[in-house]
């Protein structure tokens, strides 16, 4: 019987009622059913296959399908080809649909110019159902897109904050309609690409001055806008800055007004302009045994400047053993550094040896007295003898030139 309707209606053009065709299995016979459509589209609520090339022919016909047809064919949720159908013939689905459907319409809608609302737009940032490869790699791009981010910054400028358009434009469209971001959410961004942009930096310093942090260049003029306009540089953002690599323990401007705050803050600063350190030693800076330990600590190049250190010989001639960790000769080199070269991100090292440490530790305070005493059956004393030879023959010839001394 089913064979013979079959026949009817690919040979008589035969229209069948809608009970005949129940349980049919041509049904999902494409052949069949796309005959059927062309002529009534109703038939395609008989349908059982899933070739999308049925169900456009059916919306071409005039077929408008319900939220719950929709729902019960939930691989035209996620077909791109029917949602645009669907949006070009009946706009206001977009209203109705939920899921992956709705998401569907609305990357139509907005490539037809549509403008989402905030709430559609918060829905746009929703990863459900980027496992489809079109509504993943069309939602993506959206967020790249400087012209539809655009619209969505005039919406809300805080939008600025889901754009991966990384356009100066755009985040100063965003600055000019309000947004006042903090640090923290920039930091977390990676809007690496404003960090270099001084009109934007001056702008974010007139919110608060404290983004002179953010800012990568190295325009003087930059960082003294900050320093009028209120930044205060105080140990814990320079010290925090070092571990971040910023800027700002580079400038003579930012080190100016620190040590005319705290002259000991000179301990922070990474440049080599004579005139820093000179300024700090005039405001009172004393390279005691604690700053040097701190800046030993976090290889500062301040050890390295010899006016510096000088004083801080002066103040305490054990200090010298951390000035010659800068100005070796070779041969006091060999000495003061172990024999093992270790390697950390690809640059060769030697770690400080233990007989160095000791020598410096056993006639300084009560505390290094007593590291050393435990030390001191675990080294070489000959070599340790050594060292202390060879410092009184060093001792004459701080400022050494450096190029010749070589401690990997």
């Amino acid at each position: 019987m089913e064979k013979s309707l079959f026949n009817k209606i690919m040979n008589d053009n035969y229209l069948p009622t809608f009970d005949e065709l129940v349980g049919k299995s041509f049904c999902s016979n494409f052949s069949v059913m796309s005959k059927l459509i062309e002529k009534d589209y109703h038939y395609i609520e008989y349908y059982t296959g899933k070739d999308i090339q049925i169900f456009l022919l059916a919306l071409e016909k005039g077929f408008i399908p319900t939220i719950e047809f929709i729902n019960q064919h939930d691989f035209i949720q996620y077909n791109m080809d029917f949602m645009t159908l669907l949006y070009n013939k009946h706009p206001n689905y977009l209203q109705e649909l939920t899921g992956a459907s709705k998401m569907c319409m609305l990357l139509t809608a907005i490539d037809n110019d549509y403008v989402p609302s905030e709430e559609e737009f918060y829905f746009l940032l929703s990863d459900e159902f980027d496992q489809n490869d079109d509504i993943r790699n069309i939602r993506h791009s959206l967020f790249f897109s400087k012209s539809f981010m655009e619209k969505m910054i005039k919406q809300n400028p805080r939008n600025i904050l889901y754009s991966e358009a990384k356009d100066t434009d755009l985040f100063s469209l965003a600055l000019t309609l309000g947004y006042s971001p903090s640090i923290e959410e920039l930091k977390n961004r990676r809007f690496y690409y404003i960090f270099l942009d001084e009109d934007i930096i001056r702008r974010l310093i007139e919110i608060n001055p404290d983004f002179i942090s953010l800012y990568r260049g190295r325009n003087e003029e930059v960082f003294l806008y900050a320093v009028n306009n209120g930044y205060i540089p105080d140990r814990e953002k320079l010290n925090t800055s070092i571990y971040e690599g910023q800027a700002i323990n580079h400038s003579v401007e930012i080190m100016k007004k620190a040590i005319s705050i705290n002259p000991d803050l000179v301990i922070y600063y990474t440049g080599n302009f004579e005139y820093i350190f000179s300024l700090a030693l005039e405001k009172g800076f004393v390279p005691n045994d604690e700053i040097l330990a701190e800046a030993d600590s976090r290889l500062l190049p301040i050890l390295k400047n010899k006016f510096i250190m000088c004083k801080a010989i002066d103040y305490n001639p054990n200090n010298e053993v951390l000035y010659n960790a800068q100005h070796l000769d070779p041969e006091y080199a060999k000495l003061c550094f172990s024999d093992t070269i270790r390697e950390h991100n690809g640059i060769p090292f030697r770690m400080q040896s233990l007989e160095s440490i000791y020598n410096s530790k056993k006639s300084s305070r009560p505390k290094d007295i007593y590291d050393a005493n435990l030390m001191k059956d675990s080294i070489d004393l000959n070599k340790e003898a050594e060292i202390d030879e060879r410092r009184k023959n060093v001792r004459s010839e701080i400022g050494l030139d450096g190029n010749n001394t070589i401690v990997t």
